[in-house]
């Protein structure tokens, strides 16, 4: 045992050594890079790190140890053996515990070897010490300690304000700079935000203007043609439910008066303003590129200040090269000029936007007296959908609730089962060791070989032990038995499950193919699946 705790000790002390001298190494590494780092910046940047007056920041320094007395020159003071040295090495995160981290079994066993292996009898591992050596030897220790200690202490506090004071130093240059930077930034997204939204209604009034056209194709394309065969396409979808959720609700009515109004809706004429509309259209885009471009070019002009603004400190790369600073480049233009083609491209937009809003109402109107019932009757089917779904969807969340605390019973239904297996097991070797001491007391001679305390205690507990088996497999008995039971209700629930996900995602298709009924549905895409089945299924999945 002596032995395996040494090698464990050894094995350790290692362990931590090489940790230790890799947090050493990378530590260095780190440190050196840093003032390399600032040595180049010194070289290369004389001037500009001599503009300002820099602050005299206080700093402790490192004293000499408390001097040896000459009594003690030739004394064994602590700190010889390996041991110390591998607590020395230890940084404080690895400390094993604040005190005796040194076995002193193992120590007094080093201390005798090396004694026994100096084979001088003047040796000063070998010699013995006086009192006064000793006595000298504490007050020494206790003096260097305590010396040390107290320069640790007014070192750290000296510390601990310079780095206070440089940090508070630190950021308020920070500060300084992002306050530059963030008004240099508002500046110019105040412009770059108002062509921004001028972008998102532009492009809101094209996608409009494209959605009534295509609205205006697909009626006169298709008139009812579209929503009957989205409606018989919801119909088939949900006659591919199964098992109990196979019913007929007020989804299939609503259906059903659906397809009966859409047989006999009247076509309704829109052909008319269809050159308009596109003659508009490609204004619009033509209008919502220039505006594009511009952005583009404001956001190139801020993209540079913004990545600076948000650069992290150890984001930044290892340079200190100065030669990137120009108070005015050459090339910039007036701000005025700047603002003025803003303003202009911004009126072109508006105004774009404003003359669009007739010719929108005017194309409402030719397909709102069909749209009017078509719209009716599907808002009908829709909210019925709604429903359904709705129910669908909290019929999936009960049977998934269910079916996880189902599972998480029959975990730990089978854990306990195991627990008692390996309970079970282990009463073996308890009940051979009774036996055999039973066993083997009946081997004492006939005076001996009484019917004493020991063998009443032993009989009582071969006893006590076959209850508590007897116990314990009457009750692995009932939880297989209630196990087996939970493991069919689990395949029952997973049936159940499955067929309230079909239901959810049936329903889930029929709203999807629905969507297509919408004004802004694209017709491109409607006419094709009104065409192609394929297609119209790949959509609608």
């Amino acid at each position: 045992i002596l032995n395996k705790e040494r090698q464990n000790l050894f094995h350790r002390s290692a362990h931590q050594k090489t940790e230790t001298i890799s947090n050493m190494r990378e530590s260095i590494v780190s440190l050196n890079e840093t003032q390399d780092l600032f040595t180049t910046l010194r070289d290369s940047a004389k001037e500009a790190l001599q503009s300002g007056t820099a602050t005299a920041w206080e700093t402790s320094t490192c004293s000499a140890a408390v001097p040896q007395p000459d009594i003690l020159e030739k004394c064994v003071l602590p700190g010889l053996s390996p041991y110390a040295r591998t607590i020395s090495a230890r940084t404080a995160k690895q400390r094993q515990s604040r005190t005796g981290q040194i076995p002193m079994f193992e120590l007094a066993q080093w201390y005798t070897k090396q004694r026994d292996d100096s084979g001088a009898e003047n040796s000063a591992v070998v010699k013995k010490h006086n009192s006064d050596e000793w006595k000298t030897s504490r007050k020494y220790i206790k003096e260097r300690s305590r010396a040390r200690m107290e320069e640790s202490r007014i070192g750290r506090n000296t510390s601990t304000k310079t780095r206070s004071a440089i940090l508070a130093k630190v950021k308020v240059e920070e500060n300084n700079v992002s306050e530059s930077f963030s008004s240099r930034l508002q500046d110019v997204h105040t412009y770059l935000r108002r062509e921004k939204e001028l972008e998102t209604k532009l492009k809101s009034e094209i996608i409009k203007m494209k959605t009534a056209i295509k609205e205006l194709e697909a009626w006169i394309a298709s008139r009812t043609s579209w929503p009957i065969k989205v409606n018989e396409k919801c119909m088939a979808l949900r006659d591919m439910r199964v098992g109990i959720d196979l019913v007929m609700d007020d989804v299939e009515i609503a259906l059903g008066k659906e397809h009966e109004m859409l047989t006999t809706v009247v076509k309704a004429n829109t052909e008319q303003v269809l050159a308009d509309s596109y003659a508009r259209l490609q204004d619009m885009e033509d209008v919502l590129g220039l505006l594009r471009a511009d952005m583009q070019r404001k956001h190139n002009a801020t993209c540079i200040d913004t990545r600076m603004h948000r650069l992290q400190p150890l984001a930044a790369r290892p340079t200190t090269a100065l030669h990137a600073v120009h108070p005015h480049p050459a090339d910039a233009i007036p701000k005025d000029d700047w603002r003025t083609a803003s303003e202009a491209l911004v009126a072109r937009a508006e105004s774009c936007m404003t003359e669009c809003d007739d010719l929108k109402a005017t194309m409402k109107d030719a397909t709102v007296a069909c749209d009017k019932i078509v719209r009716e009757y599907d808002t009908n089917v829709s909210e019925a959908l709604a429903k359904k779904l709705q129910t669908a969807k909290e019929a999936k969340a009960e049977t998934q609730a269910l079916l996880t605390a189902c599972h998480a019973e029959v975990d730990d239904l089978d854990a306990e089962i195991s627990q008692i297996e390996a309970l079970l097991e282990a009463q073996r070797v308890p009940l051979m060791r009774a036996i055999q001491r039973l066993t083997e007391r009946l081997a004492r001679c006939d005076s001996e070989r009484t019917v004493d305390q020991v063998h009443e205690s032993l009989v009582k507990e071969v006893a006590e032990l076959n209850t508590a088996v007897d116990a314990l497999e009457t009750q692995l008995t009932t939880h297989t038995q209630v196990f087996d039971e939970l493991k069919g209700e689990e395949g029952r629930l997973e049936e159940e499950l499955a067929i309230k996900k079909l239901t959810v995602v049936l329903e889930q298709r029929c709203v999807k193919t629905r969507a297509f009924l919408a004004p802004t549905a694209d017709a491109y895409v409607v006419v094709r699946m009104l065409h192609d089945d394929d297609f119209c299924d790949i959509m609608t999945r």
